[in-house]
């Protein structure tokens, strides 16, 4: 079909998931190939800090604030804060010390719409930038 270029966008952030895309891109050598997630577009907004049970600014994690926020704001209906845990654990290797604990009951719609909004300009900017 003449494409030059592909760009792929996940919102699933397993290792395993990556490796699969990485590796189905290594094989498709007759386009360039791209793979994003959220999380690249908010690199360089996200806010290192000293506690790791605070909410960090425009960090990923899962099931947590970022990820129940997020469906907070698109998907309301569907998320039921009431069963939500007060903080879950991780025990995955390789996992920044910040995500492995976590707490979801901090997830609000208003960081939903924050997170929404910097993942969309910084999306469409890094996509132009790759288009180019």
């Amino acid at each position: 079909m003449g494409f030059q270029k592909a760009i792929l966008f996940s919102g699933h952030f397993e290792m395993e998931h990556f490796s699969a895309i990485t590796e189905g891109i290594k094989k498709a050598t007759s386009i360039q190939g791209e793979f994003m997630t959220a999380l690249n577009f908010l690199q360089g907004r996200v806010k290192e800090l000293e506690d790791v049970t605070l909410t960090w600014p425009y960090a990923g994690d899962h099931a947590a604030e970022w990820e129940t926020s997020l469906m907070l704001e698109y998907y309301p209906d569907l998320v039921h804060m009431e069963h939500a845990p007060e903080t879950i654990e991780l025990d995955m290797a390789g996992l920044p010390e910040y995500i492995r604990k976590r707490y979801p009951r901090r997830a609000s719609r208003g960081y939903g719409r924050k997170l929404r909004r910097a993942i969309i300009t910084a999306g469409v900017a890094m996509v132009r930038k790759v288009l180019g």
